[in-house]
């Protein structure tokens, strides 16, 4: 039988400390080879990071075992169109939707 464990919220940050893509991965594979994860970029921020987290993403090597996931606040005038760009343009599988 082939699966993978899903976790179904974790957080990129692009500093080397926690949540760094690298530190994500070590984890998963301390749980499983075949761990993935849905996506978030941080959502501390007015804007969310979704360009950011796509670009990390574009470039990494194992991006395969992380479900990305666009952060949207509804209270930003451009919330439908970041949602379009980060699935039509970032290939991001699904939305956080949080003011």
């Amino acid at each position: 039988m082939n699966y993978s464990i899903v976790d179904y919220e974790t957080y990129w940050r692009s500093e080397r400390k926690w949540g760094n893509l690298d530190v994500l991965l070590r984890l998963f594979n301390e749980v499983s080879n075949s761990y993935r994860a849905v996506l978030f970029p941080p959502s501390a921020d007015i804007q969310p990071k979704n360009k950011e987290l796509a670009d990390a993403l574009s470039q990494y090597r194992s991006k395969d075992r992380f479900i990305p996931c666009a952060y949207i606040n509804p209270t930003l005038y451009s919330a439908v169109d970041e949602l379009e760009t980060a699935i039509k343009t970032y290939g991001f599988h699904g939305m956080k939707l949080m003011p």
